[in-house]
Formats: structure tokens, sequence, C-alpha cells
């Protein structure tokens, strides 16, 4: 199911290593901001797909205050 697909305002975040269950292996997080309209019904069940990569929604924070309302989406993808 589809709760939106347009333009939107992507931001990388730091990419974040730590070691893997094998020895050796570093397991890396790939992380995205990502601000979308305000009226975006989205939840952390939902996945996002940018630049042609799944990412989860780890966290979402609205910002129906300002003048410039807008969903901010904290968004992550493990990178092998």
């Amino acid at each position: 199911m589809r709760v939106w697909a347009g333009l939107g305002s992507v931001q990388p975040e730091e990419d974040g290593q730590e070691e893997g269950p094998d020895p050796g292996r570093q397991l890396v997080d790939e992380r995205l901001t990502v601000y979308l309209p305000y009226e975006v019904d989205v939840t952390t069940a939902d996945r996002a797909h940018v630049r042609g990569a799944r990412y989860e929604v780890d966290a979402i924070k609205r910002r129906p205050q300002t003048s410039r309302r807008h969903v901010r989406l904290s968004l992550w993808r493990a990178v092998t």
C-alpha cells in the first residue's frame, strides 16, 4: 500500500558501525532524515524507498507549530 509518493527533502546522517556476531565482520547501518509534507500519514510500520533502497522508519516527528509544517522521518537500513 502506498502512503505517499512525491518529492521530499532527503538528508544523509552519519553511518554507524559496530562489530558483528562473526569475528572481524562489521555491521554498518545507513541513516537518512527525510522531510515530508505535514499531511502525510506515516507510521513506524511503514517502509520508505529512497533512490532504489528500502529503509525502515525509525522515528517520526511532526512540526505543526511552525510556519513550514512538516513531518521529519528518521530512516535506517542495514548495509552488508
